[in-house]
């Protein structure tokens, strides 16, 4: 190894040597004292966070431009961890956060609380359908808890539809529609409610058999349950409308037989069957009492209604096809109504100015012609032909273009029956033709109506019954008074229309427009 030995010749140079390097010296520790750190401390000292919060410490060195290497610490560490300054709160509680550097060091004091919890409110039914008159029992569960003694507080929207007491209890008041709302401090929760109609349960009849005879009536009763449903709408019908027909509970018998009576509504229904069987009648005779149920007797029955008298027995339809053809049982006899009727045949005939005949002829088929002829013997003046008579009359009538030529005495004859309606199993009421009313004044012993002339033998019998019949109107007589017949005279005269004279029992032709009286009849 090799050493080196260097000596200084001259001393002033080692003296200057000396000097420099002091300099350099001084210098050095003189900066080393300005930088070094004097100090430590936090920007705050206590902070309060919440679980879940982070917060990142601000340090104050001193001097500020001091360099140190920083050490941090958390005196609970399970409350609130510490990174390089970030803090992180995991639980309630309190800890101190330090921070270090050798000898110096600043503390914070960290509270932590947990995250205040808005509140909340729940129902047990958020919608619901009640039946009017239906309650429901809604709960409010309320978090956190309630305090003892704090209540919830309820309304309802439209109390008309719901009501809601203070404890929740809905009741259904209306049909509708509302919305219950709970509200406890800032937080609330809504039912919505549809209120619907209260629904029939059960429906029962006030019999479960009845025994009818034909032409009698019986009105059942029904009974809802409960009584105070929505939409009563009672529905009835018959198993077997030949037997029995039944009308908003009103049954009628009709003929032999059995059948059921229903009687429905909302799905529920209830029956009662109906056991009919005919009524055993003598045969009637000239003058009998025909009444309102079908029947007849020879001794006026005050019990019962009366609507008219028999005036002819034996086959009302041996003339006539139609009848026969649509009422096959109608065998008994005719009878004459208790009402007297005054006007013309046709009173605008001569705007018309032409016969009904000629229009049924080229409108409908099988039907009679409708004139009677001059003498009888040339045309259909001695035939029981009423009813298709007036049948084919009624079509004229409701034909649009007759409008204006109305037959009078036939369209009256739906407002006759709305006042007196005829027994089921009968023809109904129709204008009778000459021959029938020639039957009425003078009775069954002509072979040609025209030869009479002073016989009204039969109008003293019909008269002495509907005497005894109150508000009955008897046949009656004197100048110019005649009885419209539906039989017209003949096809050079479609002015003129069939009628009888009351005095005489004659047979005439009569001008349509004139007035006279009529009578309406069924065959039975």
């Amino acid at each position: 190894m090799k050493t080196f030995t260097y000596f200084v010749k001259n001393p002033l140079w080692v003296l200057i040597l000396f000097a420099v390097c002091g300099v350099s010296f001084f210098s050095a520790c003189t900066k080393e004292d300005e930088s070094s750190l004097k100090g430590i401390s936090f920007e705050k000292d206590e902070i309060s966070l919440t679980v879940g919060d982070t917060c990142r410490l601000e340090v104050i060195l001193s001097p500020s431009d001091a360099e140190a290497d920083l050490e941090w610490d958390s005196s609970a560490p399970d409350i609130a961890s510490v990174q390089d300054g970030l803090v992180t709160a995991l639980a309630s509680g309190n800890t101190t956060i330090t921070v270090s550097s050798g000898e110096l060091m600043a503390q914070c004091s960290i509270s932590v609380s947990e995250e205040e919890q808005g509140v909340s409110i729940e129902l047990n039914h958020i919608e619901c359908t009640l039946e009017r008159g239906e309650t429901l029992q809604l709960t409010a569960t309320v978090s956190p808890e309630i305090p003892s003694g704090a209540t919830v507080q309820w309304s309802s929207s439209d109390p008309e539809v719901v009501t809601v007491d203070e404890e929740g209890m809905v009741t259904a008041v209306n049909k509708g529609q509302a919305t219950v709302t709970a509200q406890y401090d800032t937080a609330s929760a809504e039912c919505k409610i549809e209120v619907v109609g209260k629904s029939v349960e059960s429906i029962t009849l006030d019999q479960t058999s009845i025994d009818l005879t034909v032409g009698d009536s019986y009105t059942l009763t029904a009974t809802v349950s409960p009584e105070d449903a929505d939409d009563i709408v009672l529905e009835w019908d018959s198993s077997d409308g030949n037997v029995a027909t039944v009308t908003d509970g009103t049954v009628t018998a009709v003929s032999d037989g059995t059948c059921t009576i229903t009687v429905s509504c909302q799905g529920e229904s209830a029956a009662c069957e109906v056991n009919v069987t005919s009524v055993q009648l003598p045969d009637p005779i000239l003058g009998d009492f025909y009444y309102s149920d079908g029947t007849w007797s020879s001794e006026l029955d005050n019990s019962k209604t009366a609507i008219g008298v028999v005036f002819y027995t034996g086959d009302p339809a041996k003339d006539d096809g139609i009848l026969r053809s649509e009422h096959p049982d109608c065998t008994h006899g005719l009878v004459i109504s208790i009402r007297r009727h005054t006007g013309p045949w046709q009173f605008n005939c001569y705007d018309y100015n032409a016969s009904i005949n000629d229009w049924v002829s080229a409108n409908l088929s099988g039907y009679e012609s409708m004139f009677g002829g001059n003498t009888g013997n040339d045309g259909n003046l001695n035939k029981m032909l009423g009813y298709q008579y007036t049948k084919a009359i009624k079509a004229f009538n409701e034909d649009p273009s007759h409008a204006d030529y109305p037959v009078e005495v036939v369209s009256n004859i739906s407002a006759f029956e709305t006042d007196t309606p005829a027994p089921a199993g009968t023809s109904g009421w129709y204008l009778p033709s000459v021959k029938e009313v020639s039957l009425i004044i003078t009775g069954d012993g002509y072979d040609n109506i025209y030869d009479i002339f002073g016989d009204t033998e039969n109008t003293d019998v019909i008269n002495a019954s509907l005497a005894r019949i109150e508000g009955a109107d008897t046949i009656v007589g004197g100048t110019n008074t005649y009885y419209w017949s539906s039989t017209e005279h003949y096809e050079s005269s479609p002015l003129q229309a069939y009628a009888v004279y009351a005095d005489y029992g004659m047979v005439s032709p009569y001008l349509k427009l004139y007035e006279a009286s009529y009578y309406y009849i069924l065959a039975f």
